[in-house]
């Protein structure tokens, strides 16, 4: 299995729908047991593709081709023994909680996200925190 993790500008002239970009992601995923995250906010996509390099590779390519994405950028593509995000055919992580952006700012020294100055652990790091924090928002109270 691998992991890849890229990043990219969202197309300022397509009008993307994240919700449609989720529920289409989800299904393909699925389908090809894929999982991973996406995280969305000012006018970046990161996401983290995990499963079989074939399959991961495939699902990149039909990314790539996604006119609602320019400049794409593959930071890592690591073999993996488990996945990071399993239980999830596509994540997405949209919004940051006050703590979650807290920990970005403290983190990276940043005030708004910008993936072209983190460096690959810092960027693995932070899909971490989303995802603790996804987590802890969709558990029972």
């Amino acid at each position: 299995m691998c992991r890849l993790i890229y990043f990219s500008e969202q197309n300022p002239l397509v009008n993307a729908d994240i919700k449609d970009i989720i529920m289409t992601s989800r299904r393909k995923n699925a389908a090809a047991n894929v999982t991973g995250i996406l995280f969305a906010d000012g006018g970046y996509y990161v996401q983290a593709l995990e499963g079989r390099r074939s399959r991961v590779t495939k699902t990149y390519n039909r990314i790539a081709s996604d006119v609602r994405h320019s400049n794409l950028l593959i930071v890592s593509c690591i073999d993996i023994r488990e996945r990071m995000f399993a239980g999830w055919s596509m994540a997405l992580h949209g919004d940051m909680s006050a703590s979650v952006r807290e920990q970005m700012r403290g983190f990276f020294s940043l005030n708004s996200f910008d993936p072209e100055n983190i460096t690959l652990e810092s960027l693995v790091y932070f899909l971490q925190i989303l995802a603790v924090d996804m987590r802890r928002r969709n558990s029972p109270s």
